[in-house]
């Protein structure tokens, strides 16, 4: 039943006289609202113009003669989150250790010894001018000076707590010399008693999407099925259309509000003030799930379908309709079987298969996929569909 229009234009046979007559023509996709799923019973054309990436829909419905009877945009909003928040902090150096490093050969010799770190510090702003860059001191807890090339010296590109300056130095006081060299820096930090500072919370913004949800029909012949992108009767028994979509909601925390990065403990962000090194970590702000629910063409919310809905499908089955549900969880598939009641406007849950072992997915690069993946997907074992 389903028929898809693969130009931007349609076009009726007339059978008199042979002659072939254009009636309408539409922009985007064509499909049909089978007469099953429709409040009066007849079958409604309509075309589906998508911008997914921005979630703009825009629908067109039209007559049993293809007449354009109104367009309509599907009433999509955009949801601004904020999942995690940024704290900083900056940790004392306990101890810098030189683990390699290349001499320039560039020494410099001050005219009397350095005696305290305010004096390495101004020596370093009016003596130290290798390769004409400006260069910041530091120093660690065991009282050895340190400088690295401004840009290095803020710079974020460290591997766990070690970072390599392109132009680094240090203060020999024995010899009374300052080093110029490339060098790979340990930083041994104190971070027995970190003050984070609270930092603002990161926005995101998820742009919700409308749903194509399989249908079968099995009170007429053959098993009549088809897809589409919009209903009328399925959810309730007005006359406005039905649209699943899926997007955004928070919910309640389940404490989970530790550190998110997973490699350390924290992420070293950088070199900044008297405390060399910069960290910060993202903890959770508030929690969020995504959820698939289904919205009028005013936008009002009609209701919200079970956990896992994402692969739909519905059953008209000696006058009752049906949803099954497959969902994925801890590595097991299941298949869960809800009655809908678009009278009390309800879903009840009916029954569950057995979990099984969920199969791999791949693409046809052999890329390992999610079962909503787009295109072909083959499921291990050799077995391939085409998602749409």
């Amino acid at each position: 039943m389903k028929k898809t229009l693969l130009v931007s234009a349609f076009s009726a046979i007339a059978m008199v006289s042979g002659a072939q007559t254009e009636v309408a023509s539409a922009v985007g996709e064509f499909d049909f609202i089978t007469k099953n799923f429709t409040v009066g019973q007849k079958t409604i054309p309509y075309s589906l113009v998508k911008d997914e990436q921005n979630g703009k829909y825009e629908i067109t419905f039209y007559n049993t003669v293809f007449n354009k009877e109104r367009t309509i945009q599907v009433p999509l909003k955009e949801v601004k989150y904020y999942p995690t928040k940024t704290y900083t902090a900056s940790l004392p150096v306990n101890k810098i250790t030189i683990m390699e490093s290349s001499d320039y050969g560039a020494l410099y010799t001050p005219d009397h010894p350095l005696e305290t770190f305010d004096d390495f510090a101004k020596y370093v702003k009016e003596k130290i001018s290798y390769n004409y860059l400006d260069y910041v001191p530091f120093a660690d807890a065991q009282g050895n000076w340190y400088l690295g090339d401004d840009y290095d010296y803020h710079s974020n590109i460290f591997d766990g707590l070690s970072k390599t300056f392109k132009y680094f130095g240090y203060y020999d006081k024995k010899s009374n010399q300052v080093h110029m060299c490339i060098a790979n820096v340990k930083f041994e930090v104190d971070d027995s008693n970190i003050e984070w500072n609270e930092g603002s919370a990161q926005g995101e913004v998820f742009t919700p999407i409308l749903k194509k949800i399989s249908l079968k029909d099995y009170d007429v012949n053959c098993a009549e099925s088809f897809d589409s992108y919009v209903t009328q009767n399925l959810f309730n028994q007005d006359e406005k259309f039905e649209f699943v979509t899926q997007s955004y909601r928070e919910v309640a925390s389940d404490g989970n509000s530790g550190v998110q990065n997973s490699e350390s403990p924290y992420q070293i962000n950088g070199l900044s003030g008297n405390s060399p090194v910069a960290i910060s970590i993202s903890r959770e702000n508030k929690a969020y799930e995504s959820y698939i629910s289904v919205i009028g063409e005013d936008g009002e919310e009609i209701v919200n379908l079970p956990d896992g809905s994402y692969d739909l499908h519905f059953i008209k089955l000696d006058g009752k309709l049906y949803m099954t549900v497959n969902t994925a969880k801890d590595g097991q598939e299941q298949t869960i079987i809800y009655s809908v009641d678009n009278v009390n406007t309800s879903i009840t849950e009916l029954a569950r298969t057995t979990p099984v072992k969920a199969r791999k997915l791949f693409n046809s690069l052999g890329m390992q996929v999610s079962k909503n993946a787009k295109g072909l997907v083959i499921r291990q074992g050799g077995i391939k569909y085409f998602n749409k």
